[in-house]
């Protein structure tokens, strides 16, 4: 390698950090809305299941399926905005829409099989509960990437609450009450990061 190449090389790496360290997250108003949206369901669902709300439990599927229709539509429209925005080309931001996007389809994924599964193998309630944890889980690797990228201490701090959660939702997968430890862990996880990134936006634009 010559000594040119190893110059553009890290002026190449320069530049990327550079980029992570001063370009601000801009998919706040999504994450905030899919918080907002997520925990009054995962309320409800706790709810019916521990008869706190009467209505059958085969109703929960259409919860969620309001949830995830309504999510999307209002998803697609705030990502829209958010391409026409400053710095939506950034390294940064296109690896946060890549990680938001992926997290999204394999959650989605991740919940049909298992619904699918359950109804084929006659499968107790509470394998539904394992989709929690799965969510936890790509919430943390989502963070951790970003941090690793960007270098906020926020989203280190967030990776580490939604890993924490994970661990939690997993001891009590087999109990109604998770769901109401979830809610709070979209609060800590989630709602809370993305109000520091449209505030972090605010503060840049």
């Amino acid at each position: 390698m010559t000594k040119e190449q190893i110059l553009a090389d890290l002026d190449y790496a320069s530049s990327i950090a550079k980029d992570g360290a001063n370009t601000p997250l801009l998919g706040g108003p999504i994450g905030l809305m899919w918080g907002c949206l997520v925990v009054p369901t995962l309320i409800a669902h706790g709810a019916i299941m521990e008869g706190l709300i009467n209505l059958p439990q085969d109703k929960i599927g259409f919860i969620w399926m309001a949830y995830g229709i309504i999510g999307t539509v209002i998803a697609l429209i705030l990502g829209r905005r958010m391409d026409k925005k400053p710095g939506s080309q950034s390294l940064l931001n296109k690896v946060g829409t890549a990680l938001g996007i992926s997290v999204s389809i394999l959650i989605f994924t991740f919940a049909i099989t298992t619904v699918i599964s359950a109804v084929l193998n006659n499968l107790p309630p509470y394998v539904f509960n394992y989709i929690l944890v799965f969510a936890f889980s790509l919430l943390t690797i989502n963070y951790a990437v970003l941090a690793h990228l960007s270098r906020y201490t926020y989203l280190r701090i967030a990776a580490i609450i939604a890993g924490s959660f994970m661990t939690i939702s997993l001891l009590m997968v087999t109990q109604n009450h998770v769901y109401f430890v979830a809610a709070a862990g979209v609060v800590l996880a989630q709602i809370i990061p993305s109000l520091i990134e449209i505030k972090g936006e605010q503060r840049n634009g």
